[in-house]
């Protein structure tokens, strides 16, 4: 089990992982980079629109790369809701 520590909009997080760390560290950073990019587009402050758009970003690239069935995105939007509250 690997342990990736980091810090996000103030917000500080250990995620752990299975898989090579070097997965998730790529997300992470990918997901800095989309963070940054909506707090400069959208000029927006508040830590928690900030994420929601940036997840609503993440989501809508990542359909348009592999469609899913209507199961699959229920599942799969449960889990990251899930996912978000954990943070949270």
């Amino acid at each position: 089990m690997h342990e990736v520590p980091f810090n996000l909009l103030g917000i500080s997080l250990k995620l752990q992982t299975d898989d090579d760390p070097k997965k998730l560290i790529e997300a992470i950073a990918y997901l800095e980079k989309q963070v940054e990019e909506v707090r400069q587009t959208f000029e927006i402050q508040d830590s928690i629109k900030i994420l929601m758009v940036a997840a609503l970003k993440l989501s809508e690239e990542a359909l348009s790369l592999h469609p899913y069935s209507d199961h699959e995105l229920e599942r799969w939007t449960k889990r990251l809701i899930d996912h978000i509250d954990e943070v949270l």
